[in-house]
């Protein structure tokens, strides 16, 4: 290195590099490790200032590279650059800056199915000061999960009885289009990409995964007990079958279509149940049979004394007892699939709305959006947090639209919503009010919250790049800029109001002609 390189000057470069990430990792012309960030120790502990092939190296060893000269390639073309540690437990990636004689290398860790967070000896606090890498990590692993948990379910779908193979189908069918749809949008939007814009919005997504993973689990638990009562029948209507006829089987399937199950019945009156007892007696004329348990196999399956002609038909099967057991069991079969019906919809719902709110444009034009539902949309997504004790109240006109860029806007009322909700902190009154308004020249969103106000020293400046107004300083101080930026797109403004009793932002959508 030369001499007339002023260490105090390399220094604080590199300290502001550090910024991006705590993987600083630091070269100098004879490839020695020059310097590097502390968690580097966590990871390989016997890191030092030796050559960096004595601590990393390539997938293909059989290879001759020129280090040096990949390095430079890798800069020269703005490439990502791929190594692994010396017992390729680990895996890392990296672009390269060159000053100072030096190479710089921002490393971040490479988190897959392959190489998972444990296997860096880290934790996601190691990423506190990097904010944008911990909530992409946190991201990720609340991610994998909810996807594991959907392959074990379809696994346990086609695990189930063959008499179930119709139903099973479309069960299996309607969770395999649900887990490709979520791997399909989520891959899009958890790679790391270096625009602030989709940083922001997995910032977001990686806070709201756990409560997304809370409102699916309650539907696919559902799913869950549904499957394990419907393969708990199955096991025991082989034994009931084996005592009825097979065009009995049959007639008892085809009027249990047309019955319902009422889950939760009114209580059988004692007289309905003597008539029920008296309708047997004089049908059968013989004792062989116990009466009360054969009035109460009728009542479970809800067949009332004036079904004159049903009751016939069921003492006159080769075995009474099965034939009613054997009824009562499809009704509850009908019974858990439409359950388990329901709680696909509601999971399709759930993901449905995570996927328009992370998904991109796929178009650069503008086209006509509904307020009311670009609005309603995201709210859906923030549903979890929303529902914590916050007094929520929405009064939007279902007829305004604008001409804009769907995503966009839904990044708008992401970032405004986000804010209030953090707002709140520990306060007890927890308001949040978005309302609408229309003149000649122009649409009105307002978005209000009771939280904590603004300091009046960082209210000129809130919408500037890095301008946090979270008190706990937790925020990438990028959702307002990009709020600006995103109505300044859509021939508008956005401003702030600090003077009424709720905190209130203002987005403003100018009227053009013709609208």
């Amino acid at each position: 290195m030369s001499e007339n390189v002023n260490k105090q000057e390399i220094s604080a470069y590199l300290q502001g590099i550090q910024t991006c990430t705590p993987l600083l990792l630091v070269l100098d012309d004879h490839l020695k490790i020059y310097d590097y960030g502390e968690v580097w120790k966590k990871i390989i502990p016997s890191i030092n200032r030796d050559f960096f092939s004595s601590h990393f190296t390539f997938d293909n060893k059989s290879e001759i590279i020129d280090f040096k000269e990949l390095l430079k390639k890798v800069r020269n073309n703005k490439q990502l650059l791929f190594f692994n540690s010396l017992d390729n437990s680990r895996r890392f990636k990296c672009i390269v800056i060159q000053k100072y004689e030096l190479f710089i290398l921002i490393v971040q860790p490479v988190i897959n199915q392959h190489y998972g967070l444990m296997n860096y000896r880290l934790e996601i606090k190691d990423f506190l000061p990097h904010e944008y890498i911990a909530e992409y990590l946190f991201l990720k692993q609340s991610v994998d999960k909810s996807l594991s948990d959907l392959r074990k379910l379809v696994e346990k779908v086609k695990t189930k009885n063959k008499e179930l193979e119709v139903v099973k189908n479309e069960l299996i069918s309607t969770n395999s289009n649900l887990e490709n749809r979520i791997i399909e949008e989520t891959a899009k939007n958890i790679e790391f990409h270096k625009s602030f814009v989709l940083n922001e919005k997995l910032a977001t997504i990686g806070e709201l995964s756990a409560g997304i993973a809370h409102d699916l689990n309650t539907p696919l638990a559902s799913i869950n007990v549904g499957i394990d009562g419907i393969q708990y029948i199955f096991e025991n209507i082989q034994q009931i079958n084996s005592t009825l006829k097979p065009h009995e089987i049959s007639e008892i399937y085809q009027f249990s279509l047309s019955r319902e199950l009422d889950l939760y019945p009114t209580r059988i009156k004692k007289e309905e149940s003597e008539k029920l007892s008296q309708i047997i007696v004089d049908t059968l004329k013989k004792e062989d049979y116990e009466i009360s348990k054969l009035t109460y196999l009728f009542n479970q399956t809800q067949i009332r004394s004036n079904e004159y002609d049903v009751i016939l038909t069921f003492l006159n099967y080769s075995s009474i007892y099965d034939s009613l057991k054997l009824l009562h069991a499809y009704l509850e079969i009908k019974n858990l699939l439409h359950s388990s019906k329901v709680s696909i919809d509601k999971a399709t719902g759930i993901v449905s709305n995570l996927k328009n709110f992370i998904r991109s444009d796929s178009t650069k034009s503008k086209i006509e959006i509904n307020l009311k539902e670009s609005i309603d949309t995201v709210l859906k997504v923030f549903h979890h947090e929303v529902k914590k004790n916050v007094a929520l109240t929405v009064e939007i006109d279902s007829n305004l639209v604008v001409q804009g860029y769907k995503q966009e806007l839904f990044q708008l009322w992401s970032n405004l919503i986000k804010n209030a909700i953090e707002a709140f902190h520990s306060l007890k009154e927890k308001i949040l009010v978005i309302k609408s308004f229309e003149s000649s020249a122009a649409i009105i969103i307002e978005i209000s919250n009771s939280g904590e106000k603004i300091k009046k020293e960082n209210e000129q400046r809130i919408f500037e790049k890095f301008q946090s107004t979270k008190l706990n300083k937790s925020g990438t101080g990028l959702g307002l800029s990009i709020a600006k930026r995103i109505m300044e797109n859509h021939n508008g403004n956005i401003s702030y109001d600090n003077s009424r009793k709720l905190t209130t932002f203002i987005v403003n959508f100018k009227k053009t002609h013709g609208e």
